[in-house]
This record gives C-alpha cells, sequence and structure tokens, in this order.
C-alpha cells in the first residue's frame, strides 16, 4: 500500500498532486477510469449509484465557477479534478474558498477532490494545509515523494 509515504489526512481532504511542467494534461484519467471502472462494478452489485469523474482546469475563466463545481461535486458524491490549478492566482484564492466552504456543509461519502498542480511560490497556505500532499516532483518539499501516480492516496479516493 501507499500509507507508508502519505501524509495522514481525512478521507474528504483534498489531495493535491505536485507535478513537474512536463507532466501530461491526462495524468489522472487512466488510474481514475480503472478505479472507477471497479466503483461501478461494487455500485452495481450493491444497487447503489456510482460516482463519476469531473475535470476543469484551473484558469481565470473558471474562478467564478469553482466553487459551483466544488459544490456540486461534494452534494452528488462525485470526484473532481482540477488541472494546472496553479496557473492564476484569483482561481486558487476561489479554490480555496471552496474548499472551506467543504469545512461549513460536510459531502457526500464518496466525494473526492484531487488538485494537480506544478510548484509555485503563490499557492495559498491555507489550503495547502487542508490537503494530503503528494509531489511527483524531485524536492518537492514538504510533501510525500512519488514517482507515479501508483503512490496516490487511492484509499482515500476508495474509502
Amino acid at each position: 500500500g501507499s500509507s507508508g509515504v502519505l501524509q495522514e489526512g481525512p478521507a474528504h481532504a483534498p489531495v493535491l498532486v505536485l507535478s513537474p511542467p512536463d507532466e501530461p494534461d491526462d495524468l489522472f484519467t487512466g488510474p481514475l477510469e480503472e478505479l472507477l471502472a471497479r466503483r461501478r462494478s461494487d455500485a452495481d452489485a450493491a444497487g447503489a449509484p456510482a460516482p463519476r469523474v469531473q475535470y476543469i482546469q484551473g484558469a481565470d475563466e473558471q474562478g467564478a465557477f469553482v466553487g459551483a463545481f466544488v459544490a456540486e461535486a461534494a452534494k452528488a458524491g462525485d470526484w473532481l479534478v482540477v488541472q494546472h490549478c496553479e496557473r492564476d492566482v484569483a482561481f486558487l484564492s476561489a479554490l480555496s474558498a471552496a474548499v472551506d466552504m467543504l469545512q461549513a456543509t460536510p459531502p457526500h461519502a464518496d466525494f473526492r477532490l484531487l488538485l494537480d498542480a506544478r510548484p509555485v511560490a503563490y499557492f495559498p497556505r491555507a489550503l495547502l494545509h487542508k490537503c494530503v500532499r503528494v509531489s511527483l516532483t524531485p524536492g518537492g518539499g514538504p510533501a510525500a515523494p512519488c514517482t507515479t501516480l501508483e503512490c496516490l492516496p487511492w484509499e482515500l479516493a476508495a474509502a
């Protein structure tokens, strides 16, 4: 398992993946879709709905909508992947506020929030402290070191 390389955190803590600049945009697609296929199979067997994955890009034009995306996914029990969330300071501020809202309104048990970012100095410290951090980059700081997505906290995603 991967628990030895991860920071401890609550099951619904956002997972921040610090990835290198040359990492492909579809970093999460394969592993998440594979995990969701297993979850769908389990959900079908139990007669329960399975979560779906939604992807959004961190960009200035999305900042006004990120709170709604997070709230909708949290309520439905979906998984939300925010790719390149470091690209815009205003977006990061809106994302941090959306994560704060999760403290006030507990999300659906199946909800997961995965944040993909390149290491930048202006990443909000408050948001960093709310995340389980994993680094796919050398010298990722206080994040757990990884070389592939295999060491992401999939047990959190599958809880």
